[in-house]
Parts: structure tokens; C-alpha cells; sequence
């Protein structure tokens, strides 16, 4: 998913958040913090993959043309979904966490909806059983799709 949506739903959600709870900041700061910062982790593929730390260009050309050897992204993950479920349950519930989580979920639940991912490919045990390599974690026609979509000049930021 392109970064500008992910920004422009946790906006949106961000702001709803903020009306809805009273103006309460460290919820919606926590919310949209989470929610737009889960993509650093594509650094972590890109790093692997190309041996490039610092290529912002190159970083999001290869995020969303799939032109990736592996699919890692750590915080990609429903166990970590599962974790802040499990830690509210026991009693975590700080604003500050509750906005983490929600930011987090709405990221996933995007990516999951426009993505090129099977059912299982935000699962990280998934993602391990099959060594990470990026063919066998995500549906070769939608990623045949995708790539067809990304022309060599076009805006993937935007």
C-alpha cells in the first residue's frame, strides 16, 4: 500500500480518535505515530535483499513494485496483534498503548485488504515456515498485478 494512504486513513482515523476522546493527544499522537511508523520496517527487506541502509527511492520503488528476494518486515504481524490483545487482557491499558494498537491494527487490516498477501502472509510464523522468501509468502497474481501497475516514472509515493 502506498505510504500517502496509510497517512491519509490515519489522519482521518487520527482525527475521529481525537473528537471521540475528548481531545485526549497522547491517544491520537500514539495512534497515527504507530500507525504510520510499522513501515520502517521494509528498511529490514530492503537492507537484506539489496545491501542499500539509506536509498529512500530505491526503498519504496522495491516496496511497492514487489522486487524483493524476502519478505520480512518484523512488525508486520498479527502475533504482535495477538501480544497487545493478550497484554491489554492482563492489563495494560495505558492511552499511550491502546492508540499503539489501534494504529498498528488499522495498518495491518489496509495492508492485509489492498495487498498482494494471501491470508497467512502477515503471520510471522508464516513467513519463517517458508524461509521468508518473498514467491512462496505472497498470491503470484495479485504481485503480477502489482507489478504491471508500477510504471518505471511513476509517483509511488503519492
Amino acid at each position: 500500500m502506498k505510504i500517502s494512504h496509510h497517512l491519509y486513513a490515519g489522519a482521518a482515523a487520527g482525527t475521529l480518535i481525537y473528537i471521540v476522546s475528548d481531545q485526549n493527544l497522547p491517544l491520537t499522537v500514539s495512534f497515527i505515530a504507530a500507525n504510520s511508523m510499522i513501515d520502517l520496517d521494509h528498511f529490514v527487506d530492503f537492507w537484506h535483499d539489496h545491501r542499500k541502509l539509506f536509498n529512500i527511492k530505491g526503498l519504496v520503488r522495491a516496496s511497492y513494485s514487489g522486487n524483493y528476494r524476502h519478505f520480512i518486515v518484523p512488525l508486520h504481524s498479527y502475533e504482535i496483534l495477538i501480544l497487545f490483545v493478550i497484554l491489554y487482557t492482563l492489563g495494560l491499558r495505558s492511552l499511550i498503548f491502546v492508540g499503539i494498537a489501534l494504529g498498528f491494527t488499522l495498518h495491518l487490516l489496509m495492508d492485509q485488504a489492498q495487498a498482494e498477501f494471501n491470508s497467512k502472509t502477515l503471520f510471522l510464523l508464516y513467513r519463517v515456515k517458508n524461509k521468508f522468501i518473498f514467491e512462496k509468502i505472497v498470491d503470484p497474481q495479485k504481485l503480477a498485478l502489482k507489478r504491471r501497475r508500477i510504471e518505471p516514472n511513476e509517483s509511488i509515493l503519492t
